[in-house]
């Protein structure tokens, strides 16, 4: 082996590739240039729309900014924000109410103040309605309007009238309280022609939680001996007036014989449900009648005052109804301590 091959020379200098020195000599961004390429063009995109929304040029912005003796200048200008700095929402009015439909204009809407100017005109002019249809004249000439022939329905065509009758307030039973029964089961063959004389007696209830309970007493065939528990029912009562509200349900009187209709007020309904036999207890009951006292008559008369006018004028003329209602209210208070 030469010796000589051992001796150390200087090889030939490579040259690199221009792009490899552009890559050593890197004066760019460390950073991944295509995402900063990215968010430079949202940026931009974000920029226009905000000049837009301001109504201005973007174009004619740039230009105007690049050419700007101070646009590399520090600017003290807080950032914008179309929210806060916007001087009107596009997504609201400046009106009395608040309302998201831009085709409507702003004097379209009132204020607080008008709406109720408004109201108050309304309900003075519903009240002259109603006190000219409480008029004698306009009274009468309902009278006149029923004797007008009704030969069709007037939204169902099939119906036709078979009997026209005059419909008026039963003012002979108006005083008298009526009430709904339902009885969910019948307490029996033998007993069901007793029901239109029978007596719903001993209501109670055990516990707060429980349900009343009640027996049906009926007659026997015999009126000279006393009334006969036959069933046992739960019993519910369900009111059908509220307050002073009008009743909306009433029990219709029909004559035959002189083609008049007339009508009560039913205040409310009871319900017999869960009916079963009374077999433990051979539950009798005498009952009878006793006259009526003052308080009684008072009360019958206040109500009649409802329908008739003469009664009325005689109640207010000479005070009764006043001092029923104080006897009335006094007797409960007594009654409650």
């Amino acid at each position: 082996m030469d010796p000589a091959s051992y001796i150390h020379t200087s090889p030939e200098e490579v040259q690199l590739h221009p792009d490899d020195l552009k890559l050593l000599d890197w004066n760019g961004s460390m950073a991944d240039t295509a995402a900063e390429e990215l968010k430079k063009s949202r940026d931009n995109a974000r920029a226009v729309a905000r000049l837009a929304l301001m109504g201005k040029s973007p174009a004619r912005h740039l230009l105007e900014k690049a050419n700007s003796p101070s646009a590399n200048a520090a600017s003290t200008k807080k950032p914008f924000s179309r929210v806060l700095d916007e001087a009107m929402q596009s997504w609201m009015k400046k009106t009395t109410y608040i309302t998201n439909d831009h085709s409507r204009r702003v004097h379209d809407f009132k204020s607080l103040a008008k709406t109720k100017q408004d109201l108050a005109q309304d309900l003075e002019v519903r009240q002259q309605k109603i006190n000219q249809r409480r008029t004698g004249s306009a009274v009468t000439k309902t009278f006149e309007d029923c004797k007008v022939r009704v030969h069709k329905h007037p939204s169902k065509k099939g119906l036709k009238p078979v009997a026209e009758m005059a419909f008026l307030p039963n003012v002979k039973q108006w005083g008298n309280s009526y009430t709904h029964v339902v009885v969910d089961k019948s307490p029996g063959d033998d007993e069901t022609k007793f029901l239109d004389r029978a007596f719903v007696a001993n209501v109670q209830k055990k516990d707060a939680q429980a349900r009343m309970t009640c027996q049906l007493f009926v007659p026997s065939e015999n009126d000279s001996e006393p009334y006969q528990a036959i069933q046992q029912y739960e019993l519910d009562v369900v009111p059908l007036k509220e307050g002073d509200a009008p009743h909306v349900n009433f029990c219709i009187w029909i004559n035959a014989e002189t083609k008049n209709a007339t009508y009560t007020p039913i205040s409310s309904r009871v319900q017999l449900s869960n009916g079963r036999p009374q077999r433990k207890k051979n539950y009798k009951m005498n009952v009878a009648r006793r006259p009526m006292n003052d308080e009684d008559r008072i009360e019958v008369d206040d109500k009649v005052a409802e329908v008739d006018l003469d009664i009325e004028e005689k109640m207010n003329g000479s005070g009764i109804g006043q001092s029923a209602r104080k006897v009335i209210t006094d007797g409960s208070d007594d009654s409650e301590q």
